[in-house]
């Protein structure tokens, strides 16, 4: 008997045999029932999932003479989506010389996509390490580098591309030895934004036993950097934080009933422990919730996983490691959901109506109609 259950994490069937191979995947929400997903490394196989239907889907764009996509030894500095386009910008060239860098255009229902160049003749970006998104803000893309200089320790520069010109622009730049309290000591693996401030859940000690009690915030206003103390959860049990750890994965959702922007936080590792808890952050109130205590954990303790969620609140995971004790888990493709609040009565009708009918999508249209389902909301949840 189908019985809805938030903070549930049930594990996707396939139908069909067309899925992708075992590797590091990254997760995108393409809309509410599909996600795109990619090798951070190797964008050209991107590879798409329905949440209805089960089905993968190999994504492939239209080929112009203007379109290029970054090969294996090209230097990525992020990816995201909107409107159903996925954006990807990469940099070429050597590591002293001064690189191209490009922004990739590509429009995941019509498949058309374009490439320009940008210029960034003012300003030279660093040839150093870079979150794997971007983060949009008004008229421009958001990114962070580390870039590690002789005898000056890391230099952590925040840039932006305005988007109309295709210009970038330095807006902040620190040499970690100029500050006694730098705010960053490496870049985040993922970055999240509340519209007013860029956060890095990245660890501001050197000690990785210590809980995760601070985090770092750019403010998109007045261009600073600010370390912020956050709020433990006294009802998580043994830790109010989450411990730090590296090679987690970190993705946000904005809640449409609050309105509030939350971090979400899950797995990873440290020199003693594997993770398999998910943690959540609200951005406006700085406030940690364990999940686990509503009982939201991984299937396995795992890292190199990456999550997404939709926008009624649905956490898709995908991918990671697992080699620890007597198991070998790596870079496993398969998809897992929970929704982390109660959807709207529709969204969990739907999900009854699978539970009870998963071979619904192959139907014909004419037994769709047959069991009252309107074709209209049958390919707005399938397409």
């Amino acid at each position: 008997m189908f019985k809805f259950k938030p903070f549930l994490l049930k594990k996707n069937p396939v139908a069909g045999s067309e899925k992708p191979s075992a590797r590091r995947l990254i997760l995108n929400t393409n809309n509410n029932n599909t996600i795109t997903f990619y090798t951070y490394y190797a964008v050209q196989y991107v590879w798409s999932y329905n949440l209805s239907s089960r089905q993968y889907k190999l994504l492939e764009a239209i080929k112009y003479d203007d379109n290029r996509l970054p090969l294996n030894n090209n230097k990525m500095i992020g990816i995201t989506s909107e409107n159903n386009n996925l954006i990807i910008c990469w940099m070429s060239g050597h590591l002293r010389s001064s690189p191209f860098v490009y922004l990739h255009t590509w429009n995941l229902i019509t498949n058309h996509a374009y490439t320009v160049v940008t210029n960034n003749s003012d300003v030279i970006l660093k040839y150093g390490a870079y979150p794997r998104n971007l983060i949009r803000h008004g008229d421009y893309y958001y990114t962070i580098s580390a870039d590690e200089c002789y005898n000056k320790g890391f230099i952590f520069g925040v840039y932006r591309l305005h988007i109309a010109s295709n210009s970038w622009e330095c807006v902040y730049d620190l040499n970690e030895l100029d500050s006694d309290s730098s705010p960053l000591t490496k870049v985040p693996k993922t970055l999240i934004c509340d519209g007013k401030m860029i956060y890095c859940l990245v660890f501001t000690e050197s000690d990785e036993s210590l809980p995760l009690c601070k985090i770092s915030g750019f403010n998109l206003v007045d261009s600073k950097w600010y370390i912020l103390d956050t709020i433990g959860d006294d009802s998580a049990g043994n830790s109010c934080y989450p411990i730090q750890r590296n090679n987690f994965d970190v993705t946000q959702y904005k809640d449409p009933d609050t309105g509030d922007t939350y971090g979400i936080l899950s797995g990873g590792t440290n020199y003693t422990d594997a993770f398999s808890d998910i943690w959540k952050i609200n951005l406006k109130t700085l406030t940690w919730t364990c999940l686990g205590k509503f009982g939201l954990v991984l299937p396995h303790p795992i890292d190199f996983h990456s999550t997404t969620v939709t926008a009624a609140g649905r956490l898709v995971l995908c991918g990671g490691d697992y080699s620890f004790a007597k198991q070998n888990w790596r870079n496993n493709p398969t998809i897992y959901s929970a929704w982390l609040r109660v959807p709207k009565l529709t969204d969990i009708c739907w999900d009854a109506v699978l539970h009870y009918c998963p071979d619904l999508p192959l139907k014909s249209e004419e037994e769709i109609t047959s069991y009252g389902i309107p074709i209209k909301f049958f390919h707005s949840r399938i397409s």
